[in-house]
C-alpha cells in the first residue's frame, strides 16, 4: 500500500513488533514548545496543508484539524485542509479528529514562504457495549485484549459508575500497515539529549462513556489489564545496556514524544506481555528503545529543481520500521534509521534503497531522489 506523504511499511523484522522511527538525526535537545505553536504574520509565515484520510486511503470529510494554540478548520469532501499563514517551526503540532475515528496529533516542519504538505491518517474506532457491574474483555487485532474488571469504573466526580458502558478503541497492530499508518505523531522517545527511535508491540487508544455519553475513568487501584502477544524476533538487531527500559509508554501530544509509564510483565505460559492500564483518551504503546543511525537524501524534480518542504519516508526493507521528515530549503533531509539495515527512501511514489551504517555515524548517503 502506498499513500502520498504518510506511509508505514511492515517488513520481516518482527512478526508483531515494529521499529517506528521518526525525527531528525541531530542529538540536539527538543525545541521549546513555544517555537512549535502559533500562527505567523503574512510576512514571515509558511503554509501547511494536506488531506485527512482513513486507513483505506479515502478522504474524510468533516474532520476537525487544528494547530495547537492556533486556528482550526474542517475538511471538505476531498478531505483537504489548509493553513495559509503559519509561524515557521521545525515541529508544528497539528491535531486531527473525526467521528468514528481515533484522534491523533502530528508534528510537521514549516518553513517561511513555503507550504508544507502533510497528510494525516486516522484509524477507525472499534466499539462494544457492556455494563459497569459486569466488566468486559475487549478483543484487539492480532490476539491482544483489554480486560476491565467488574465495578472498577468511575464517573468524573469520582463516584462509582453503574449501568451501560460504551467502549471505543483503536489498536494499531504493527503487522497491519493499513492501521499502523494511523499512529500518533513521532514514534520516538525523548532521552533529554535527543530523540531515540522505539520498537513498538502495538499502540492503543481507549475511551469509555456512560449511557449519556459522559466520559468514565478507570479506578487507579484496580486498573484494566492490557495484553499483547510477545512473539520472538527473527532479527533482534543491535542492543545496548545503556538503552532505556522496555515498557508501557504514553504519547505526549505537546512534545510529540513517547514518555515512560511503567514496566511490563511476561506471561510465559500464554506468551503475552501484560501491563496495568490506568489512562484513557490517550495513546499508549508497548515500546522498546533501539539503537539508530541516519540516512540523508536530496529530493529534486526531473528538471533538476530542489523540492523543499517535501514529505519523505524511510521504510525498513529488512526490518519493520518507518521514519518521516520534510526536506529543507535545499531539498535535503536526514532521517533516523536502524543501524546495519537496508532502508527504502520514498517521496511522492518514487523510492531509492540504501544500506545504513553499523554505528550512529556517519549518515548513509541515499543520493538524489527524483520525483
Amino acid at each position: 500500500m502506498m499513500m502520498a506523504n504518510r506511509h508505514r511499511t511492515l517488513g520481516g523484522f518482527l512478526p508483531f513488533f515494529v521499529v517506528a522511527l521518526l525525527g531528525a538525526c541531530s542529538t540536539a535537545r527538543l525545541p521549546a514548545l513555544d517555537e512549535a505553536l502559533g500562527v505567523g504574520t503574512p510576512g514571515e509565515a509558511g503554509g501547511l496543508g494536506g488531506r485527512v484520510l482513513d486507513t483505506a486511503g479515502r478522504p474524510i470529510a468533516g474532520a476537525q484539524v487544528r494547530i495547537a494554540g492556533g486556528p482550526g478548520t474542517t475538511t471538505g469532501t476531498a478531505g483537504e485542509y489548509r493553513f495559509p499563514a503559519v509561524r515557521p517551526s521545525p515541529r508544528l503540532a497539528l491535531s486531527a479528529s473525526a467521528d468514528g475515528h481515533a484522534a491523533v496529533v502530528e508534528h510537521a516542519a514549516v518553513s517561511p514562504a513555503w507550504e508544507t504538505r502533510h497528510d494525516v491518517v486516522l484509524a477507525p474506532l472499534d466499539s462494544a457495549a457492556f455494563t459497569a457491574e459486569q466488566g468486559a474483555t475487549l478483543s484487539l487485532p492480532g490476539g491482544g485484549s483489554v480486560t476491565i474488571q467488574p465495578n472498577t469504573l468511575l464517573r468524573r466526580d469520582g463516584r462509582p459508575a453503574a449501568g451501560a458502558v460504551r467502549a471505543l478503541w483503536a489498536f494499531l497492530d504493527p503487522r497491519d500497515d493499513a492501521r499502523l499508518i494511523a499512529g500518533p505523531g513521532d514514534l520516538t522517545l525523548d532521552t533529554g539529549a535527543g530523540a531515540m527511535p522505539l520498537v513498538s508491540g502495538g499502540m492503543l487508544r481507549l475511551e469509555l462513556t456512560d449511557a449519556r455519553g459522559h466520559p468514565l475513568e478507570l479506578d487507579g487501584g484496580r486498573p484494566a489489564e492490557l495484553r499483547v502477544p510477545a512473539e520472538l524476533s527473527r532479527r533482534p538487531g543491535p542492543r545496548a545496556d545503556s538503552l532505556p527500559a522496555t515498557g508501557l509508554y504514553r504519547f505526549d501530544d505537546a512534545t510529540g514524544r513517547w514518555v515512560w509509564v511503567r514496566g511490563l510483565r511476561m506471561d510465559a505460559a500464554r506468551r503475552q506481555l501484560t501491563v496495568p492500564l490506568t489512562g484513557l483518551r490517550e495513546w499508549v504503546g508497548l515500546n522498546r528503545p533501539e539503537l539508530a543511525t541516519c540516512v540523508e537524501v536530496v529530493v529534486r524534480t526531473a528538471a533538476g529543481l530542489t523540492r523543499p518542504n517535501t514529505a519523505v519516508d524511510a521504510f525498513g526493507a529488512d526490518y519493520n520500521g518507518h521514519t518521516r521528515g520534510h526536506t529543507d530549503a535545499s531539498g535535503r533531509v536526514r532521517l533516523l534509521a536502524r543501524q546495519n539495515a537496508t532502508v527504502r527512501i520514498s517521496a511522492e511514489g518514487r523510492s531509492v534503497t540504501v544500506a545504513t551504517s553499523a554505528a550512529a555515524t556517519p549518515c548513509a548517503d541515499a543520493g538524489v531522489l527524483v520525483v
